[in-house]
């Protein structure tokens, strides 16, 4: 969650945060709403895999390293 804790918008939501930032490859705006227990989870050491199971690795990817799937589909002209 690098990414989405230090260049996103964090926006307090009923029950989470909303990050919001733009993709690093295609510029264009992205949003993953993350629970509160969520959150709890991952900072008590939980991988986000676990922590976060109900977001799609997509929206997991965008949290880590800020790249969307448009822009792994256009950095690796391949899918997730």
């Amino acid at each position: 969650m690098r990414y989405a804790m230090s260049v996103c918008r964090q926006d307090h939501v009923p029950d989470g945060i909303k990050f919001t930032g733009p993709c690093i490859i295609t510029g264009k705006e992205q949003s993953v709403v993350v629970s509160n227990d969520e959150l709890i989870a991952y900072k008590a050491g939980a991988i986000i895999q676990r922590a976060m199971s109900r977001l799609s690795p997509e929206e997991r990817e965008f949290l880590i390293s800020g790249i969307s799937a448009e822009g792994w589909k256009k950095l690796c002209d391949t899918e997730f």
